[in-house]
């Protein structure tokens, strides 16, 4: 059974359970991080309900298990990135902490050096985009301080590095060539996906294409919003039978590019990303 440290924030308030189920072939039919519903959706979904009662029955094993003390409690998240507790510890989530590397970080330093070349007379823009990419990891914890991270939006004519910029930053992190990281506006593009996109990692994304100039886009614009500044970023019930929305939490900054400029005449989208040029 996994608690989440989260909880307190709204997200995950559900306890998940990682469990097994063997069939009387010998088939094995792993389930990991999900709800009772999730469970029991998904053994539908199998064949393996045959009527009604499932609920009942899977909640009745799950409270045997728990009086024959048979549940195995932890606190591990299915999320990446880097989180805070409510006592305020700082979590760092299927993330594999290691000493540095000097002669890496030599390199790297000698990488943007060589990069000048490319944002001639446009240093500022490096810069504020390498600065960006060391905060935005923490963007989550931020949140939970009432603080957030703008996002970047970069735009302008083709060819003009955009795409690349936002692949340096991703670079950062060690992300560059992770398609997970690399989106287009398809996986923006309605509200589900939205929150798909930005629920899974604290780590940067990278989203090519996102014009928002067309007046059709204005539904996307203020979900856009709200998930740069919220915690959450909508609500989804999990199943037909669920009683309660969960909360789908707005971890993951976003790096937009677009050919057109940004949506000038909305001044709460503007003051929420670093557009450039």
């Amino acid at each position: 059974r996994h608690q989440s440290p989260l909880a307190f924030l709204g997200v995950d308030a559900t306890p998940k359970y990682t469990i097994t189920f063997i069939d009387a072939m010998g088939e094995t039919n792993p389930f990991a991080h999900k709800t009772l519903s999730e469970i029991l959706s998904n053994l539908r979904d199998l064949g393996y309900v045959m009527g009604d009662g499932a609920e009942a029955a899977l909640g009745a094993m799950v409270q045997a298990f728990k009086e024959n003390k048979l549940i195995i409690d932890d606190d591990s998240m299915e999320y990446v990135g880097f989180f805070k507790d409510e006592n305020g510890k700082i979590i760092a989530s299927n993330i594999e902490i290691q000493e540095p590397d000097i002669e890496a970080v030599k390199d790297a330093l000698m990488m943007l050096d060589e990069l000048k070349p490319f944002y001639e007379n446009r240093l500022e823009l490096l810069s504020t985009s390498i600065q960006w990419a060391m905060i935005a990891p923490l963007d989550f914890m931020l949140k939970n301080n009432n603080y957030f991270l703008k996002w970047l939006e970069f735009y302008g004519s083709p060819n003009a590095t955009k795409s690349n910029t936002g692949v340096i930053i991703l670079a950062v992190d060690g992300n560059h060539e992770n398609p997970d990281f690399l989106l287009k506006v398809t996986n923006i593009d309605t509200v589900a996906r939205l929150g798909d996109s930005v629920s899974r990692t604290t780590f940067p994304k990278l989203v090519d294409e996102v014009d928002l100039s067309n007046p059709d886009k204005a539904w996307l614009i203020n979900n856009l919003k709200s998930a740069i500044d919220s915690k959450i970023v909508r609500s989804k019930f999990m199943s037909n039978n669920a009683s309660s929305a969960t909360p789908i939490p707005a971890m993951t900054p976003l790096i937009l590019t677009t050919n057109p400029p940004p949506p000038l005449h909305d001044s709460a989208f503007m003051k929420r990303v670093i557009a450039r040029y």
